[in-house]
This record gives C-alpha cells, structure tokens and sequence, in this order.
C-alpha cells in the first residue's frame, strides 16, 4: 500500500470532482505518500458540490471540486478515519492526485493542493481509526499524494 517510488502526474485537471462520484469503482491508484501539513484553500473554497457549496470559488478555482468522503459514503458505511480508510476511498475518485485529513476524522479528495497562510498550529490531531497516526490538525490538512505504479494490473 505504501509504495513510494513511483512518481506521481500532479497536472491540475479541469472538470475533477464535478461528476457524481460512485462507490466501487475501478481503483485508479495503488500507492500514497505524505507530503505536508498545510492550512488548504481547496478544503475550505473548493466543495461545489457538498456542504461547503455556497462558499465555492468559482472565481479562482479553474472549474475542479474536492470530493468529501462524509458526502459520499452513507453514514451507517462510514469507517473510523485514518490515512489507509482515506486512500481506499479517494484512489477510485477521477483525476484526483492528493487527499487530505482534517481534524482526526475529515477526509476529501481533491486533484491538487493549494497552501495558504495559516496560524501556527500543527497537524496534531490522533485519527479516529489508527491512534499512532495524526490526521491533520484543528485548521490544517495532513496531504498525501497517490500514485499508481507501472505494474499497478500485477499488484491488483
């Protein structure tokens, strides 16, 4: 699940996230890594589609949206957060490169990240589903890259 060398494409991808997401489909990534603890512009501007809809900007973001797993997955279905339960939920998700972890138990998928200025806080919150991980912080995202491999069809 942790394969770390095999590169990633972080193009940014107009249209990801607009279209209805379906759960099960075909896993499009086979790796992830951690790649920082930013404060995000796309978790708190770029929902079109969720709870976050009204605080879209539609101005600034090149027509994309992060994809909320508490969006997707029915409450009864929903697993305790960690970044394994998160990369299994996003890898399937279209033109998606990265997934955050917000406050231990908040994940989104989202095709890139963007860092903005935030308060000194760190990324100290304990998942809800593994207590040895940290799943971002109470205004900061724990970022992971996914990737998928050139032997991904031999791991799967």
């Amino acid at each position: 699940l942790y394969q770390l060398d095999c590169g990633a494409n972080k193009a940014k991808v107009p249209g990801a996230g607009l279209s209805p997401v379906a759960l099960g489909g075909p896993v499009l990534k086979d790796g992830f890594a951690a790649v920082s603890c930013v404060k995000d512009y796309m978790l708190g501007s770029a929902d079109k589609s969720g709870d976050g809809k009204f605080a879209y900007a539609a101005d600034t973001l090149p027509n994309v949206s992060i994809v909320n797993y508490a969006d997707v997955v029915v409450k009864e279905d929903r697993e305790s957060m960690s970044p394994i339960v998160c990369f299994q939920f996003c890898r399937s998700v279209p033109d998606m490169q990265f997934f955050g972890l917000t406050q231990g138990r908040y994940c989104y998928c989202t095709p890139y990240y963007r860092q903005v200025a935030g308060d000194s806080s760190d990324c100290d919150a304990v998942c809800e589903g593994e207590p040895t991980s940290v799943c971002g912080g109470k205004t900061k995202s724990s970022i992971y890259e996914m990737h998928a491999c050139a032997d991904t069809s031999e791991n799967l």
